[in-house]
């Protein structure tokens, strides 16, 4: 969306800064005190039960009398879940307990120990834990029992102490340290747990303080008034850990990782209770004090006494109960004989009644499935909730009361009363299915105290947004010290520390975090038109600035879909105003005439008001009288496109025709003659040119234009626009020059329907709030169907500007700016150089013809139609601000597809060549989305793809000649340019503050925390470890004993909470030593890093440095937009899957085809061409197999 404000700083001298300071970090030094082995096994676990006397075909004895036989094996794989951890935490326990053993786990199937205390390869043994709770939970003795026999079996053993800091002759060593590491990770979760620290999910990362700790831990003002006042959830703060391998040059280290988190849980028990008032757990149904109204899990529900029946409000309300965790409780009342009976066995009063308490605990809704001889006849299978649980239609079983030989069919409500006297207070609400057969009622139902799924209410945001900015800058550090201490010293469980558990395996931990030494680098020249702008820590100003080379907005369309025509007025006045100060040429035009407005919502409605508003201003700046009155008034033509006789598009300019009906003349650049005409009574043919009065030579009217920011003509010399004065219009004829005033009949030579002309350029959409459901449609309707330029703007939001809506317009000015920028205007806001350098562009990637290539994926969520849409952005100059778009939409995967990254390479390599009549000499790809553990499948499939798709583009005989002095298929070294592919790791924990606050740049409201300046790399010490060494990946570096690619840089500058560093992991680096050119250079570290930063300012819209490098903004930002409407296409059929000769494997071994997803209208065709698996048709050209080009041309990136 439009309007985000200016950037800081543009006033002032040069900011002074060091190129070199000291920062603090949040990695605490690992070291091993003396020798230490410690022993690794692998942990099966199965379900077991007491043994019959007859079955002895396997049998384990629990405390010498109580034999047991395994059932059934757990999955436990690689993931440590709620269970695995409460298994193995007692297993843990007991060794302890009874034999002095150390055994570690974090709940997966990797265990260490201190020591061998078992002989043989492998030993069982049987655990009693509560079937569904904790040993300590206050309704433990109403839980039943679960046993479980466990099996170690031993994997082998290392030496701790090889990862002290030391120096390796050979890096191969780093295969046996990694596993060291996992080992350590294990380790230090498991202390943690051991210490008491809790944790949620499926193999987590993030350990939370006990609940009884929390209070004293957060210090933000609104999660204090959150803890003591919200009824159904807390705040939560833990530390996110990784215990980290790193290495600079042959330098081995390992430290503890760790960050502070704050999340939500829902609470089991109602804020209060304290002292001796009784804590109030927290029940699903939530009731009104006039007995009517209620909520259930939030979601409000105007009559609890009659069913639920909004289709809408039912989506609603099972959403919130997937969400919880789910404790049952009901208390069964005592009769008199029951009491008696009881009293005889000695029971007191109180545990009589609590004898009737029935509870589950930490249960899930789930669908009912077939039980074989107990529910083939329920009415609930296939299904998790009954929506009134007093129709019998809905749900009954078959009940035999007792004392009675026949069954009848009744309702849970009446089970509930004849069976043991409760009657329900709200019976025709739903019932929940909760597993092993039983329904219950959801008055009985409760919260469970567990992490909160989607977190994420305005209270909730600024709740967390507060914290991280009470703890920002350099007292983030702080805060992950005090945590820290908290959990490794002060948090004990059953008398055990964290420290009691590291001390087993000789394990020492620094107690407070390392510092290291940051370089920061220097920032560029930003230069708007004739003055350079003064940058501040990463930001710039637009105020009185022209931009570098300003667009022509000669047409456009406005629709309003907020229904306020007065709003989008205002809006369109103020921008067009804004747009001219800046230098943008806006065409004449009273925004009243071709404003299409109405309160639009739905696909069919926005399409709908956006194809009128299309059609209104493409009559209106088409129109005879307003092209014929615009040239004599300005001296102007309408500058557009149009398709050429070649079929491509080509720009023109368009002339008024006289009765031209349906048709308009057109004036191209590629044809001479422009107009036919009579002189002295002969008909005769010529070109159109223009005289000024500076130049004795005539002016091509591609070359002349009437700048309305500066009510002033100007001619282009020598490829810089000059003012100049218009003074007449002559044609080129063969009898020579003729004045257009002397000559008569007058007709422009070619004429084209209207409809074939592009009129307009882009489309105005004023929207009523920011939902992105609206967002996501008007992007579909302009992008898919439409094939046009957009840019919203959200009504509220303008509104709201006050007296800055200038500053919003600005902001928008520059979107706009970028998104007119195509293959003949170049335009672009401002240009770069490095400091202290006149050449305009990036440094290293300007040397030479370099495409630099950003890759990013965003899944949709889901597992049964998950897909993937994946976007590449390439950048068609030197100076990486103009772009060039595609998109694909696949199975979801990690990697991309092989046909989908070759079809989108040779996408771009397309644009990139009609933009430049040449192929780039080398590439540069940014890769977003990488985990760790896929670098060599990144390398092997992605990096092979790509070469491919050069390799495919040069054989259908583009500017290149298909020959190999290594006669390779598919792409190489030898006839590909050379290819360095860099994964960005944006989800990463590490923290990098001032260590001196001097060195630093003050924030908050005090400027009493510090953050570091924008440029800052840290690229040694707790940089990741690399691979080993003889691997395609090492070879590539420039020099032996290189301390390699791989740094951490923050580009951006933060006035609030902490800047967080993005984590640039290199893959592969051809360009270190392949195919150096005259006047280019190998790409060292440090070009690497200098030119990631510069990069970094060529955010098309915004006026400050980003975190993340542009292309992969531009990248992530249009796959994330296309995610949004492509469910529309699909339900439309405007897209369908299409079959690839891949397979995805999944993690539990399976796999699955994949597929593609292409347009409808060319599914029938066989060769899968870059143009038809493209979601954006109308921006991508067309190469025919025979390579021939169609479509579109250069266009600038959707995503500005």
């Amino acid at each position: 969306y439009g309007g985000r404000g200016r950037g800081g700083g543009g006033r002032g001298g040069v900011e002074q800064r060091k190129s070199q300071v000291r920062v603090r970090t949040n990695y605490f030094k690992i070291e091993v005190t003396k020798p230490t082995n410690a022993i690794q096994y692998k942990v099966v676990i199965f379900r077991a039960k007491r043994a019959r006397k007859e079955d002895r075909t396997y049998e384990m004895n629990l405390d010498g009398s109580i034999k047991v036989v395994p059932t059934k094996e757990l999955p436990t794989n690689e993931e440590s879940t709620e269970l695995t951890r409460r298994i193995l935490q007692k297993l843990t326990d007991n060794l302890r307990c009874d034999e002095k053993i150390e055994l570690v786990t974090d709940g997966s199937a990797s265990a260490y120990s201190n020591t061998d205390f078992f002989k043989g390869d492998e030993k069982e043994f049987v655990v009693l834990i509560k079937k569904d709770c904790e040993d300590d939970d206050p309704d433990a003795d109403r839980s039943g029992n679960a046993r479980f026999l466990i099996k170690l079996l031993k994997v082998g053993q290392f030496d701790l102490t090889s990862t002290n800091t030391g120096s390796r002759e050979i890096a191969s060593d780093i295969m046996n340290l990694e596993k060291i590491r996992q080992g350590m990770d294990v380790i230090f979760r498991s202390a943690l747990l051991t210490a008491g620290m809790k944790t949620f999910g499926k193999s987590p990362r993030v350990f939370y303080f006990p609940e009884a700790q929390q209070g004293k831990l957060i210090e933000s003002r609104l999660l204090k008034n959150m803890f003591s006042r919200e009824k159904s959830f807390v705040p939560i703060v833990g530390l996110l850990e990784a215990v980290r391998l790193c290495k600079t040059g042959n330098d081995f280290s390992v430290f503890f990782n760790c960050e502070s988190t704050i999340d939500f849980a829902n609470r089991a028990f109602e804020a209060g209770g304290y002292g001796n008032a009784p804590r109030v757990p927290v029940k699903l149904l939530q009731v009104d004090r006039n007995g009517r109204g209620g909520e259930i899990c939030g979601v409000r529900i105007n009559d609890v006494t009659t069913p639920i029946m909004d289709t809408e409000l039912r989506a609603k309300v099972m959403s919130a109960i997937k969400k919880q965790t789910i404790n049952v409780r009901y208390d069964i009342p005592v009769t008199e004989e029951f009491h008696e009976k009881m009293k005889q066995k000695g029971k007191t009063d109180a545990e009589i009644r609590r004898s009737n308490v029935i509870t589950r605990k930490n249960k899930f809704m789930k669908k009912e499935q077939v039980v074989e001889g107990r529910n083939e006849e329920s009415k609930g299978l296939g299904k998790n909730i009954i929506w009134d649980a007093s129709d019998p239609n809905e749900f009954s079983f078959s009940f035999t009361k007792l004392g009675e030989e026949t069954s009848r069919m009744i309702t849970v409500p009446e089970y509930f009363l004849e069976r043991y006297k409760i009657k329900l207070q709200y019976p025709h609400m739903p019932l929940v299915f909760i597993g092993n057969n039983e329904w219950f009622p959801i008055e009985f139902l409760y919260q469970g105290y567990a992490k909160m799924k989607g977190a994420n209410s305005p209270s909730q945001v600024s709740a967390v947004l507060d914290y991280y900015d009470h703890h920002g800058g350099d007292k983030s550090v702080d805060n992950i010290e005090r945590l820290f201490r908290e959990a490794s010293s002060s948090l004990q469980r059953s008398g055990l520390s964290m420290r009691h558990v590291l001390e087993q395996f000789n394990l020492r931990v620094s107690e407070k975090p390392i510092e290291v030494e940051a370089k920061v680098l220097p920032q560029p020249t930003i230069s708007f038109g004739t003055q350079k702008s003064s940058i501040r820590n990463g930001s710039w100003n637009l105020q009185g600035v022209r931009f570098s080379k300003p667009a022509e907005l000669s047409s456009f369309a406005v629709a309003d879909l907020s229904g306020n025509r007065s709003v989008a007025i205002d809006f369109m006045d103020k921008f067009l105003r804004v747009a001219e100060k800046h230098g943008m040429s806006v065409a004449p035009c009273n925004v009243n005439n071709i404003l299409s407005s109405c309160r639009a919502a739905g696909s069919r409605q926005i399409k709908d008001s956006i194809e009128d508003a299309r059609m209104r201003a493409h009559s209106f700046f088409l129109d005879e009288h307003y092209l014929r009155k615009r040239f004599d008034d300005d001296k102007a033509w309408l500058k557009t496109r149009v398709k050429n006789p070649a079929g491509l598009w080509s720009e023109c300019l368009v002339l008024p025709l006289q009765d031209g009906g349906g048709r308009c003349g057109v004036m191209l650049q590629e044809r001479f003659e422009t107009h036919t005409f009579e002189f002295q009574g002969q008909a005769s043919e010529g070109r159109m040119m223009v005289k000024v009065q500076q130049k004795a030579d005539l002016i091509d009217p591609f070359d002349f234009r009437y700048n309305s920011s500066i009510r002033r003509h100007e001619v282009l010399i020598n490829q810089k626009w000059e003012q100049a004065t218009f003074e007449a219009t002559c044609f080129i004829a063969e009898k020579g020059t003729i004045r257009c005033d002397q000559a008569a009949n007058v007709r422009p030579k070619y004429t084209v329907e209207k409809a074939a002309v592009e009129c307009t350029s882009i489309v105005f959409v004023i929207l009523p709030d920011d939902s992105t459901e609206n967002y996501g449609l008007v992007k579909m309707v302009c992008n898919f169907n439409l094939g046009v330029q957009s840019q919203c703007i959200v009504k509220s939001k303008f509104e709201g500007q006050g007296s800055r809506k200038d500053q919003y317009c600005s902001n928008v000015a520059v979107k706009v700016n970028a998104k007119m920028s195509n293959h003949w205007n170049q335009a672009h806001a401002w240009t770069i150089s490095s400091q202290g350098l006149n050449e305009i562009g990036i440094t290293w990637v300007r040397q030479i013809p370099t495409m630099v290539l950003g890759i990013s994926i965003s899944n949709s969520l889901g597992q049964e139609d998950s897909i993937s849409v994946v976007c590449a952005s390439a950048t068609l100059d030197g100076s990486c601000m103009r772009l060039a778009q595609d998109v694909r939409v696949c199975s979801k995967s990690e990697t991309v597809d092989g046909a989908i990254l070759i079809s989108l390479v040779e996408s771009l390599l397309m644009q990139y060549f009609l933009h430049n009549n040449f192929l780039p000499k080398r590439i540069l790809v940014y890769r977003a989305g990488v985990s760790e553990g896929a670098f060599s499948r990144f390398r092997i499939d992605e990096i092979k793809s790509i070469k491919k798709g050069y390799k495919n583009f040069v054989r259908r005989g583009h500017n290149g000649i298909d020959e190999c002095s290594n006669n390779c298929d598919s792409g190489c070294v030898h006839c590909c340019p050379a290819i360095t592919f860099v994964a960005c790791m944006t989800r990463n924990s590490v923290k990098i503050v001032p260590a001196n606050p001097s060195d630093g740049v003050g924030i908050g409201r005090n400027k009493d925390k510090f953050n570091v300046h924008s440029g800052t790399v840290v690229d040694s010490v707790i940089v990741d470890a690399e691979e080993e060494q003889g691997s395609e990946r090492a070879k590539l570096y420039s020099e032996k004993g290189d301390l390699g690619y791989d740094f951490l840089l923050i580009a951006h500058g933060s006035g609030k909470g902490t800047s967080k560093p993005v984590h640039y992991r290199m893959i592969m680096n051809e360009n270190a030593g392949h195919k150096q050119d005259e006047g280019s250079s190998k790409l060292s570290k440090e070009l690497l890093e200098q030119a990631t930063y510069e990069m970094s300012f060529q955010y098309s819209t915004a006026t400050k440095a980003v975190r993340l490098v542009p292309v992969l903004y531009y990248s992530s930002r249009c796959a994330e937009t296309v995610l949004k409407y492509l469910r529309h296409l699909q339900y439309e059929g405007l897209v369908v899957p299409k079959g690839l000769d891949e397979y995805v494997t999944e993690r539990d071994g399976s796999s699955r085809a994949r597929m593609a997803f292409i347009r409808s209208e060319v599914k029938e065709q066989k060769d899968f061409l870059p143009y038809q698996s493209s979601l954006l048709p109308s921006f991508v050209p067309k190469m025919a197999p025979d390579g021939r080009i169609s479509g579109a041309t250069i266009n600038a990136h959707l995503a500005a």
